[in-house]
């Protein structure tokens, strides 16, 4: 693929329905759409990333739709005469750190003690919490007549923080939103800057990552004992910066 045995590279991996449609063509899989992602959304971060050195390869063996991007470092590896098993896994196990929703590649990295980051989690509630290298953000829950963002205590009192399946969203009159190519581009480079040891900590970041988890673990109710056992995880801090009225 051109990648040089010395040079770093990352991961990255967006859930769409092709996968489960052409393995499962008998399910209906339908009851998790919400989790889906569209792969354009990360172009911004991947190049980003590339133009911080790196290479950065779309994972994935079955996708809806080509990665289009024009910057050399930016690979398709999904779409490419390259990708095999074996390939997969090689690639998970030696990776600087890999991008995801929460879909399995995730476990390929983290059984190899890489970072993960974490970007349109879903379900809420079932945010992988445990590993302090790992960063994420959520994907956000609006008012499907108004837009309106529900803020975290909303989230509480309705239940939403605790719902799993697409038709609870539907028959509540709500829609998951994916993060925007702003907020996970802000992500990766969060993640770049924390392993290149150049992260810069602002007033309040520390302040706002414990209000978060303290939210966190009280809205999602029971879920947070059967899902949860020690937070380590650390919430976007750029995303907590600029969503402060989100966190009441």
């Amino acid at each position: 693929m051109g990648i040089d045995r010395h040079v770093k590279f990352v991961c990255f991996i967006v859930r769409d329905s092709a996968y489960t449609k052409a393995v499962f063509p008998e399910k209906d899989m339908s009851y998790h759409d919400y989790r889906n992602c569209d792969v354009d959304d990360y172009v911004l971060g991947a190049e980003a990333l590339a133009d911080r050195g790196l290479f950065v390869l779309r994972m994935g063996s079955i996708v809806s739709k080509p990665l289009r991007s024009n910057h050399p470092r930016v690979i398709d590896y999904a779409n490419s005469e390259f990708r095999s098993e074996f390939m997969d896994i090689f690639l998970g196990a030696n990776c600087m750190f890999c991008v995801s929703d929460g879909l399995g590649f995730y476990a390929i990295p983290a059984v190899f003690r890489k970072p993960n980051a974490y970007v349109n989690y879903s379900p809420f509630h079932m945010f992988y919490s445990s590993r302090s290298c790992d960063v994420g953000i959520a994907k956000t829950v609006k008012h499907f007549d108004s837009g309106e963002r529900l803020r975290l205590s909303e989230m509480g009192r309705n239940g939403v923080a605790q719902f799993s399946q697409t038709a609870q969203y539907q028959a509540a009159g709500l829609v998951v939103e994916s993060n925007s190519p702003e907020e996970i581009r802000d992500l990766m480079l969060e993640m770049l800057d924390r392993l290149e040891n150049k992260w810069i900590t602002r007033p309040g970041d520390e302040q706002r990552q414990e209000k978060f988890w303290s939210m966190f673990s009280e809205v999602i109710g029971e879920k947070r004992k059967i899902c949860h056992g020690e937070i380590r995880l650390r919430y976007g801090a750029q995303f907590l910066r600029d969503n402060q009225k989100w966190m009441q």
